[in-house]
């Protein structure tokens, strides 16, 4: 239950990561098109402790 306090999703004001792969076991995709690269560390570092699929 702890793992799901995120959802539906975590906005970290840059992108709302909705956590796909716990849901539903799907992988979870980066539209990376307009984000920095910083951006997409934050993104992925949010995803890790939820997915192993990214």
């Amino acid at each position: 239950m702890e793992r799901l306090n995120d959802l539906p999703f975590e906005d970290l004001q840059y992108a709302k990561v909705d956590h796909r792969g716990l849901r539903n076991g799907c992988p979870e995709v980066i539209l990376g098109q307009g984000k920095t690269n910083e951006h997409m560390r934050g993104i992925i570092e949010a995803m890790l402790p939820h997915n192993r699929n990214i």
